[in-house]
Parts: structure tokens; sequence; C-alpha cells
């Protein structure tokens, strides 16, 4: 499975892909006709931008629940500043350890 664009609109690529279709060798960013080419049986889903942009922004209400310090990079990256949040949570790496965050919290608050 890959999520791609459209070739009838002229954004016909690959913007992501699972495991199974990395073992076939789909490179982000190659164009869907080369894709299928290669894996026939691709499955390809477009890209649903605003449910993408509404859980990114889920994920980084997550974030601020240990920091204010949240810099978004990119559509779905961010940078955290947990520096100002050791006294209560720890340093990054401890909090890390014993939070089951991003993806574990997504999911138990948003399903």
């Amino acid at each position: 499975m890959a999520v791609g664009g459209s070739e009838e609109k002229r954004h016909g690529i690959i913007l992501a892909k699972n495991d199974l279709a990395k073992a076939a060798h789909i490179k982000t960013g190659e164009s869907l006709r080369d894709a299928l080419r290669k894996c026939p049986d691709l499955y390809i889903v477009h890209p649903d931008y605003d449910a993408y942009t509404y859980y990114t922004e889920k994920i980084k209400d997550i974030y601020r629940k240990y920091t204010d310090r949240v810099e978004s990079f990119g559509l779905d990256e961010a940078w955290i500043d947990l520096s100002g949040s050791q006294k209560l949570f720890g340093d990054g790496v401890e909090l890390a350890k014993k939070t089951p965050w991003p993806s574990a919290t997504c999911r138990n608050e948003n399903g």
C-alpha cells in the first residue's frame, strides 16, 4: 500500500508507503506509473490532507501537555523543547521512556 496523488491531476507520485511496498522497491517521489510497473498489485490510497492536518495537530496537542515550546517543522513534524519541563517530567530521555507518546496517547484519546 502507498499514499499517492492523482495521475489525472498530474500529481501522480508516491508520497508515502508501507513496509511491503518498500520491500517491492517502491520509492517515495517516484511516479505512480513506475511504482505500479514494479508492483502491479500496489494499492494506492489518495491523501486526505484535512484529516492529516487534523491528526497532526492532535499529536502536537499531546506535546503541548509537556511543554509550550512546540515548533512546527513542515506539515507533519515538530521540534519540542523540554528544557523548561525537566523539574516536572525529568529530562527528555526519561520522559520518552516513561510516556507512551505520541502514538499510543493519540490512539487512546482519538481512536
